[in-house]
């Protein structure tokens, strides 16, 4: 997995898309994410086989963490996450970022 901090400076439904090569899990999270408890502070998640994706009304300020893997151990490879909406996604700096296994992505918000 890959999780991605971030904070919108608008408030509103944002639209999250994570195109793949694999079959992609996206879950937004609330303030926290805890790898060794995945259900707390989720918000919603998708795994579409053709792109995850959803849409979430977020609030300004507050901290979210958009998290990116594969459905299965044996999904993993080259990925796309867009996040768009009324306003700026500030992503917190790459230091912040907690890491798993490596998923050879790109992100664009």
């Amino acid at each position: 997995f890959e999780a991605t901090t971030f904070q919108v400076d608008t408030a509103g439904t944002y639209d999250f898309l994570m195109e793949s090569s694999f079959e992609p899990f996206l879950t937004l999270y609330a303030d926290l994410f805890k790898p060794n408890d995945a259900l707390t502070n989720a918000l919603i998640a998708d795994d579409t086989y053709t792109g995850a994706r959803f849409s979430y009304a977020l609030t300004a300020g507050r901290t979210y963490i958009a998290v990116a893997a594969g459905f299965s151990s044996s999904d993993y490879g080259h990925y796309r996450l867009s996040i768009t909406g009324p306003g700026k996604v500030m992503v917190a700096p790459a230091a912040g970022a907690v890491r798993g296994v490596p998923l050879a992505g790109s992100r664009r918000m």
